[in-house]
């Protein structure tokens, strides 16, 4: 009984690192698209002028 929970434990924790660390990479993502159109955008505005 102490190996079946032992390993479903231990599944159970790896399900959770791959849920953390791909909504981290989402985020990341995220953020990094916003940081990429901010300068675009102020590159044609800069221009207009």
């Amino acid at each position: 009984m102490e190996i079946a929970t032992l390993i479903v434990l231990e599944i159970l924790r790896t399900i959770i690192k791959e849920v953390v660390t791909y909504g981290f990479k989402k985020l990341t993502s995220k953020n990094k698209k916003k940081t990429h159109r901010q300068p675009r955008k102020r590159g044609k505005s800069s221009k207009r002028k």
